[in-house]
């Protein structure tokens, strides 16, 4: 049997991208996914990410790269001259979306590089990806009596996430007029709204001068500390969306199994530094963007 190796790397939400998109290309081409969980995290050292998958209902095998350092180096250079199809390795080039990849065809082994930052990689297999990637949660989170508040209520995720120092004069944050124009739209739509707040600063967005006469929750103000996959956990079991400029938002609201969620993302391009978004692909065409 053909095998598809993807390479997963990066943050949770980036790793569910490189799972996903490999994974639709394994399922078209009647291939075996194996998943490369080592590679991508050896040398992070930045940021010392880790595998998080394994938080996932995901049904894959795990492997480091077929490859050494020396033969991945002779594909990566061999990859530029030959026609997608007749490659053993493929490395995204472009962070918009490639419609060459949903029209592969998988003739050997092969090993998959990028991110892949968009539903239309695997939206013809997404009851699939939907059941790959249920969340494996403690049963002491399950029953958080907050968990029962977010489905009781009409409960909005907000993620306000801060990639920059506030006092800088070029910054990857969203403003925050994206948040109130994004709540005074839901507000026409939503009755009573709830709003709970997802940050990696909460302090910060506590104090953004937005949240007067809201019915608002901080995830969480008691230091109630939580992994990144209860985090996004949290975020899908809300009924609507307000994400950041961020794939884990981004994941968060499309993990959501409610089915008339409104969610509202950032239009803003941005194609510089460390954050990239906005690029062809990436919002889903359901979604509202201001």
């Amino acid at each position: 049997m053909k095998i598809v190796t993807c390479r997963v790397y990066g943050g949770l939400g980036n790793q569910l991208f490189c799972y996903a998109a490999a994974r639709a290309l394994s399922v078209r081409n009647g291939a075996k996914l194996k998943i490369d969980n080592i590679s991508g995290f050896i040398n992070d050292v930045e940021y010392k990410r880790t595998y998080r998958l394994d938080n996932f209902n995901i049904p894959c095998e795990k492997t480091n790269t077929p490859y050494s350092r020396y033969k991945l180096k002779i594909l990566k250079l061999l990859s530029r001259y030959f026609k997608i199809g007749k490659n053993r390795y493929i490395q995204q080039v472009n962070i918009d979306y490639d419609p060459n990849i949903i029209q592969l065809k998988v003739n050997n082994d092969l090993y998959i590089e990028g991110y892949w930052q968009s539903e239309k990689y695997f939206k013809d297999i997404e009851a699939i990806i939907r059941s790959d990637l249920n969340f494996v949660i403690p049963d002491e989170v399950v029953n958080l009596p907050l968990v029962s508040k977010i489905k009781l209520v009409n409960s909005v995720s907000i993620h306000v996430r801060f990639f920059d120092d506030l006092s800088s004069d070029k910054t990857n944050n969203i403003p925050k007029d994206y948040y109130i124009k994004a709540m005074k739209k839901i507000e026409k739509k939503v009755s009573e709204p709830h709003y709970f707040v997802f940050s990696n600063d909460l302090d910060a967005a506590k104090k953004m001068d937005i949240w007067k006469d809201k019915k608002v929750v901080f995830m969480f103000d008691d230091n109630f500390k939580t992994e990144d996959y209860i985090d996004m956990w949290l975020m899908s079991q809300c009924k609507h969306f307000i994400i950041a400029n961020s794939t884990f938002s981004w994941w968060g609201a499309w993990l959501s199994k409610h089915k008339e969620k409104i969610i509202i993302a950032p239009k803003k391009e941005i194609r510089y530094g460390v954050m990239w978004w906005g690029f062809d692909g990436l919002i889903p065409e359901s979604w509202t963007k201001i």
